[in-house]
């Protein structure tokens, strides 16, 4: 996690030798129902993204959606995406809503475009189709290394040239149309009777650099870049612990608050929110904001209105390094505190929890860090 000092003019560099390719894997066919449906990853090179696009079409007969969901008009009627090494490890693992909301702060943090769920083409949605048939199109970028401004290569690249190398993409999808609102549960809200789908599918791209030789070269690999989430459950106005997972180091934590009357929409969500906070030990708390400091500090670091009701903890946005990350291995009793007020909770009131770390794969291979997690 530390910097390496500049190599001597004229060697051979990741940023040399390194070359990119993207090649589509083949589509994955819609399913309504809560199996996963799969496709392998090709055995080549050093994985560092996947794109998707995802594509429905259908038409109402003879009277279209009272609604649009909350999260299916920005995720489509994806459920969750999870990315399985060897069956086993976890690489990534989201909801399509989440997913949507990483896709944009991959986009602001590489291309500095102003977040935003709703894209430009090819991206589109209708959200009152009457009667017309049509064509949505929603685009992902799932990030599997990121880019850090001091270190000549990515962080989390994954070794896939290796015949023993399994990499599995799992998709589960959601109802394009239901019969009453339940945020994240699909796309369209009413009438669904009325409701054909003419077809549905996903595209693949997989994303990766080419095998280096040169030894001197090749991207660390100790390193496993990982996105998590969970869900934890609001009942009542006060502080709310949430007790985060140790293992690897902190870049950003996304925290989507969802109140109990809330259902199709996400009005409400911000209100009930009175103050964010990271806390680690008795009471070290080195992130301490009122919610509108901290929907200032998003508006001025992504340059565009994030969803009613997120925040984001943001390590890498202010210096793009690893200046600032939060070693939880180094710390104990990790938790995040939300403080709540005035909010309703009779409906099932939640927080989604999307965790981005970096993960050491081989811990003696990186340095020991100090108390908040730098190195």
């Amino acid at each position: 996690m530390v910097a390496q000092a500049p190599p001597a003019q004229g060697a051979i560099t990741f940023l040399r030798a390194a070359k990119r390719r993207n090649h589509r894997l083949g589509n994955i066919t819609y399913a309504n129902d809560p199996s996963p449906r799969i496709v392998n990853l090709r055995n080549a090179g050093y994985l560092e993204s996947l794109g998707m696009v995802v594509k429905t079409n259908g038409i109402y007969a003879t009277a279209g959606p009272t609604s649009v969901d909350g999260f299916g008009q920005y995720s489509g009627p994806i459920d969750r995406i999870t990315l399985l090494a060897n069956s086993v490890g976890v690489l990534y693992d989201l909801s399509g809503y989440m997913s949507a909301v990483v896709s944009a702060l991959n986009a602001n943090y590489k291309w500095a475009t102003p977040f935003s769920l709703t894209k430009g083409r090819p991206d589109s949605f209708t959200a009152a189709p009457a009667t017309s048939a049509f064509s949505n199109v929603w685009t992902y970028e799932i990030p599997i290394a990121i880019d850090l401004a001091d270190l000549p290569y990515p962080l989390g690249l994954y070794q896939l040239a290796l015949n023993a190398q399994e990499v599995q993409l799992q998709l589960r999808h959601t109802p394009v149309a239901l019969t009453t609102a339940n945020i994240g549960g699909g796309v369209y809200v009413g009438n669904p009777a009325n409701f054909t789908l003419s077809s549905g599918l996903t595209e693949v791209h997989q994303r990766f650099f080419d095998p280096i030789t040169q030894l001197e070269a090749q991207p660390p690999l100790a390193v496993a870049h990982t996105w998590r989430q969970f869900r934890y459950f609001l009942t009542g106005d006060g502080d709310n612990e949430i007790e985060l997972p140790t293992g690897g180091w902190y870049t950003r934590i996304v925290y989507q608050v969802v109140m109990g009357a809330t259902t199709a929409t996400l009005a409400g969500n911000s209100a009930a929110v009175t103050r964010l906070r990271l806390v680690y030990g008795s009471n070290v708390t080195p992130y301490d904001e009122t919610r509108e400091e901290a929907e200032a500090r998003m508006w001025r670091s992504y340059g565009g209105q994030v969803p009613l009701g997120m925040f984001v903890h943001d390590w890498l946005e202010d210096s793009h390094t690893e200046r600032d990350f939060v070693n939880s291995r180094a710390v104990t009793d990790l938790r995040a505190i939300i403080t709540t007020s005035g909010g309703a909770y009779a409906g099932g009131a939640y927080v989604d929890l999307a965790i981005e770390q970096l993960l050491p794969v081989d811990v003696n291979s990186l340095p020991t860090v100090g108390a908040q997690g730098v190195a």
